[in-house]
């Protein structure tokens, strides 16, 4: 008996794919959790392994097609044999009605939106050459539409402040030369405003039509430069790790984010995101916040600055917090007084032991 299995919804936020990839062809034979197929989602690329058994019989959409969700994509059966041309028929017939109806919302939806374009930061394998044009990714895509969508309609403040983190770096030194996880600072970031989002909670928050509605978890989001194009990995229930928990956590999604095997489960949850641009020799900037989320914070290198300390000049290792608010979730006093917390807590190296 010909069954048919069909595009699900991996994420809260898709809407649809893009088929990369067929690890089958027809006249194959597959297991429960075989892989199946590699898509690229408005989340994450991933592998879609099978959730049934059977021999492939025909194969709907073909790489490089963008289908939404519901479309079947492949027909299988029980025995080695064709499918009815019926149910091929059939199938094809839906998945146009399906691909014709999203193609309409989406233009719908498009004409309600201002005609503003940008410019994505691009990581290709083309390269750069004056006057050379170079494609875009969906990723990169899925990056350009999320930032006109913050700049549209997130209304921020900015908020900085200079956190002294010499004793940090010493400690850092300290724990790594006895750690068998390497912690970073991106770690120490993470694991700091995973406490003070516990002490503000409304740090966690997003805005509905009559309410604010405070996360259940404080997880974090980390911003990584992946082969696709950025990506934010998140790192859930912050606050019920210990440091080293968190910098296993954290490496294991940088890991995953460089292999492009990020799930969309991996890239949901996260309250606040942290941008780290300090590697890269960079000072200070004001990052741009993620929709779903209110606020994101940047963080530049850690510099050598000749400060006042107990009323005399000392050189002592600076490094700059920037933070972007929304707004409409935050007020100012509130958002101050918790990066002021969170720069007490990284001065303090009680804060992680």
């Amino acid at each position: 008996m010909a069954k048919h299995f069909t595009l699900d919804k991996y994420s809260k936020s898709m809407q649809d794919a893009t088929i990369i990839e067929w690890f089958v062809q027809p006249g194959d034979v597959v297991n429960i959790a075989d892989k199946l197929v590699h898509i690229e989602t408005d989340k994450a690329a991933m592998d879609i392994e099978a959730p049934f058994q059977g021999c492939i019989t025909k194969i709907l959409v073909e790489p490089n097609m963008t289908v939404p969700i519901e479309t079947a994509l492949v027909v299988y059966s029980d025995k080695k044999g064709d499918a009815p041309e019926s149910l091929i028929d059939k199938l094809n017939a839906k998945n146009a009605d399906l691909l014709e109806n999203y193609r309409k919302l989406q233009a719908q939806e498009q004409s309600k939106k201002p005609d503003v374009s940008v410019a994505p930061a691009l990581k290709t394998d083309v390269e750069p050459v004056s006057g050379k044009k170079l494609p875009l990714s969906r990723l990169q895509k899925i990056t350009a539409k999320k930032m006109l969508q913050s700049k549209s309609t997130i209304p921020c403040f900015y908020l900085n402040t200079k956190a002294d983190v010499t004793e940090l770096v010493e400690f850092r030194k300290e724990l790594n030369s006895v750690s068998n996880v390497k912690v970073s600072f991106n770690d120490l970031i993470i694991y700091a405003l995973g406490i003070a989002m516990e002490k503000y909670p409304v740090m966690t928050g997003r805005l509905t039509e009559d309410s604010i509605i405070l996360a259940d978890l404080v997880s974090v989001g980390l911003a990584v430069s992946a082969a696709a194009g950025l990506v934010a990995p998140v790192i859930k229930d912050v606050p019920s790790r210990s440091l080293i928990e968190v910098a296993a956590a954290s490496t294991g999604l940088i890991e995953k984010a460089k292999a492009n095997t990020l799930s969309p489960d991996d890239l949901e949850g996260a309250s606040i995101t942290v941008s780290n641009l300090g590697g890269f020799g960079i000072d200070s900037f004001i990052p741009v916040v993620l929709p779903g989320q209110c606020s994101i914070i940047g963080v530049g290198r850690i510099a050598d600055a000749c400060v006042s300390c107990n009323r005399a000049p000392a050189v002592r290792k600076i490094m700059n917090l920037n933070l972007s608010v929304d707004h409409k979730v935050v007020n100012g006093a509130d958002a101050s007084q918790f990066l002021d917390f969170l720069r007490k807590l990284l001065e303090n190296t009680e804060t992680f032991k």
